[in-house]
This record gives C-alpha cells, structure tokens and sequence, in this order.
C-alpha cells in the first residue's frame, strides 16, 4: 500500500505534466475497446455487506 505522501504526490504531478487528460483519453479508448460504456456524469454506488455462510454439507447440496 503506498503512503499517503505517495498518492498525493501522484496526481499532483500528472497535473504539473498537463497529463491528466491524456491519461484519462487513452484510459477512455481502452474502455471502449474492450466493449465497455463509459458514460460522464454517472456515480456508481457499492457497498459491501455480510452474508451468511454456506450452511449446507456437499452431500445435502446434491
């Protein structure tokens, strides 16, 4: 995991080296290249929750 100094540094200087939107367009003509819809404005919510364990025994399974 990189330290905080890491990945604040990182951005800031792909902002310094005009890189930003050179980045994110090849990362954008990848995306559709492999069959995938990037569309701006769009906010994907996920949240990680417990669920239960597998209860049965292979032999009730099958």
């Amino acid at each position: 995991m990189p330290g905080a100094k890491t990945v604040w540094v990182y951005p800031e200087r792909l902002k310094e080296r005009g890189l930003v939107d050179k980045l994110f367009s090849e990362l954008l003509i990848q995306i559709d290249a492999a069959g995938f819809s990037a569309r701006k404005g769009q906010i994907a919510d996920a949240a990680i929750v417990p669920v239960p364990g597998q209860r049965n025994t292979l032999e009730e399974n099958r």
